[in-house]
């Protein structure tokens, strides 16, 4: 649970940084930054708590899942960008770590 927690909070600490610059960043600034948080993310969280279960790796996106678009305590990461579509944008973003988590788990067909 430590481990877990540590790799959630690692990606929360960068992303605080990055939200708390004066200007809010807009898409062109924040989705290279997102995307390159994504495969670090995924490894750490694997590697620090043994996230190495379908189940335990899925419980860990839906949290990263809750924190963007238009789930309730969502933030709003992309300026001027609706959350309906900044919804759908992370889910996009939570689907490449899935794929990339269940690669190196061993879950089968990735």
């Amino acid at each position: 649970m430590l481990g877990w927690i540590k790799a959630v909070l690692a990606v929360g600490v960068k992303i605080y940084g990055f939200l708390m610059k004066d200007d809010k960043p807009g898409l062109a600034e924040t989705l290279p930054f997102a995307v390159g948080q994504i495969l670090p993310a995924v490894q750490k969280a694997i590697s620090y708590q043994g996230l190495n279960t379908k189940e335990k790796f899925d419980q860990w996106l839906k949290v990263i899942d809750t924190g963007t678009g238009v789930d309730e305590g969502a933030v709003d990461l992309i300026s001027g960008l609706p959350a309906e579509k900044e919804e759908i944008l992370f889910d996009h973003l939570v689907e490449i770590a899935r794929i990339y988590g269940y690669h190196l788990i061993g879950v089968e067909g990735y």
